[in-house]
């Protein structure tokens, strides 16, 4: 795994993630190889998608295309049928945010979480408009380093495997 590299130098304090499988399991691999603990909470989940969860966006088209319109078109602010609206997923985080914050001084905390969620995340600490999380551009399976301070944040790497490219010879793609 890449990230096992890319954080062999970095001295984690504490591995926090979503309770999603995805980010668990991940979580969980890192935090035998660093010897710190894993902390799940669902304050960290992805966006809950109402009646579109688990479905293809091809799908909802089909369904509900001028709802999937309106929520690309104001995004981060409209909600989808049963669901939550980006920004109101963002509160949950933020609130895990600031219970956590204060203990996280001078330490570096390790966060598992969707690319929409952690960009989104990236985007309130750094005062930037929710819409523009998506100018981040933090892919599902990218890894974002953010210092975090009493009166912002700043990014420090955003998918550095894309900037540096794969330290593993079989990512590299068939020869």
């Amino acid at each position: 795994m890449a990230w096992f590299d890319l954080l062999e130098s970095v001295p984690v304090s504490t591995i926090y993630c979503a309770t999603q499988s995805q980010c668990v399991d991940p979580a969980r691999a890192l935090a035998v190889r660093k010897q710190v603990d894993v902390q799940e909470d669902p304050r960290l989940n992805d966006q809950h998608l109402g009646s579109w969860q688990g479905r293809t966006w091809e799908d909802i088209v089909k369904t509900d295309g001028e709802a999937l319109r309106e929520f690309f078109a104001e995004f981060g602010e409209s909600t989808p049928p049963g669901g939550e609206n980006l920004g109101e997923a963002l509160e949950r985080m933020l609130g895990w945010w600031q219970e956590v914050a204060p203990g996280a001084l001078q330490k570096t905390l390790l966060v598992i979480a969707s690319g929409s969620m952690i960009s989104g995340f990236a985007t309130a600490l750094l005062g930037i408009r929710l819409s523009r999380s998506v100018s981040l551009n933090l892919p599902h399976g990218g890894l974002g380093i953010l210092d975090c301070f009493a009166n912002g944040a700043r990014i420090t790497s955003w998918n550095p495997t894309a900037i540096l490219g794969s330290t593993h010879p079989e990512s590299a793609g068939p020869s």
